[in-house]
């Protein structure tokens, strides 16, 4: 395997390892990396299921709303189509977060579409579509998702959901293209049948990223209150505390090694196993996906 990154550092919130004890963060690449089918060429999004051992699902950024099961080879094992009856059309879904239901259904696990894209801020509203996970995967099936839809406050750009657990709240991570990012709160429990005003918690200091710095994709760590969170070139674990998105010092890991076309997508196992996803980028090449196991981020 490939060393991408050891830095040691001293975590506070890492429990496991006693008080006052240093603590190793370390990344490694777990494998080659594969190639997506054809059909998949903008993947956007990525989760590890939570009812289907070994299956990803993959989205592609956009207006489509197929969601795509795939093995850890890359080899597509079928497809589930999101068809919201409240609005006319997805507008720009650009992140998928796997993870538990909370109040969107009536159900353990559940598949989050982020429709919060914005590139020429022109939007009035972002959308989140929500379904249960399939018990069975099939090569095409159609579900209508339960659908939620909010306002923001200004308009602004994002690739970055950020799901918690149960019930706790939802966040938007925006993607610090054309000013500082910005973390974003849904108010309140999800309703249907409410248009809510996202609250803007926190903007980060700085000036706005240079593109290799902006932030592209986010998951929660199972099992823990932190996502990873990444950009073109390199990931991080976050925590949020005290209204703050804040950057876990000693975790800042570069994907270079990885040479992805255009990194975009991001999930994390409880094992520390992560998953990255690339689109093909703008030079022909090929989407895919990469693998890295970390330790140390308990």
């Amino acid at each position: 395997m490939t060393r991408l990154l050891l830095a040691t550092a001293v975590l506070s919130a890492c429990a496991a390892t006693g008080a006052g004890q240093e603590v190793p963060f370390a990344c490694e690449i777990d494998g080659p990396g594969v190639p997506l089918p054809a059909e998949i060429d903008e993947a956007s999004g990525v989760g590890w299921s939570a009812v289907h051992p070994g299956i990803l699902w993959v989205m592609n950024d956009g207006r489509s709303g197929t969601l795509f099961a795939v093995d850890t080879t890359g080899a597509l094992r079928g497809r589930l189509q999101l068809r919201p009856t409240d609005v006319p059309r997805i507008w720009d879904a650009e992140d998928l977060a796997v993870g538990p239901c909370g109040d969107a259904a009536e159900a353990e696990s559940c598949i989050w579409l982020a429709d919060i894209g914005d590139n020429y801020q022109i939007r009035d509203s972002v959308s989140v579509f929500v379904t249960p996970e399939p018990a069975v995967i099939t090569e095409a099936a159609e579900v209508e998702p339960a659908s939620f839809h909010a306002l923001r406050p200004e308009p602004i750009d994002a690739e970055t959901l950020l799901l918690g657990e149960g019930r706790s709240p939802l966040y938007v991570l925006t993607k610090g293209n054309d000013k500082p990012p910005s973390l974003l709160r849904w108010p309140g429990r999800l309703r249907a049948d409410t248009l809510v005003t996202m609250e803007e918690i926190h903007r980060l200091q700085g000036d706005t990223r240079a593109l290799q710095n902006q932030f592209t994709g986010g998951a929660r760590i199972p099992g823990t209150n932190r996502w990873v969170v990444r950009t073109y070139s390199w990931m991080a674990v976050y925590e949020i505390r005290d209204g703050l998105l804040l950057e876990i010092e000693g975790t800042r890991t570069p994907l270079g090694a990885l040479r992805e076309p255009q990194g975009e997508a991001i999930a994390a196992r409880a094992d520390g196993r992560v998953v990255l996803a690339s689109e093909s980028g703008p030079f022909g090449g090929r989407g895919g996906l990469s693998f890295v196991r970390c330790e140390g981020w308990e």
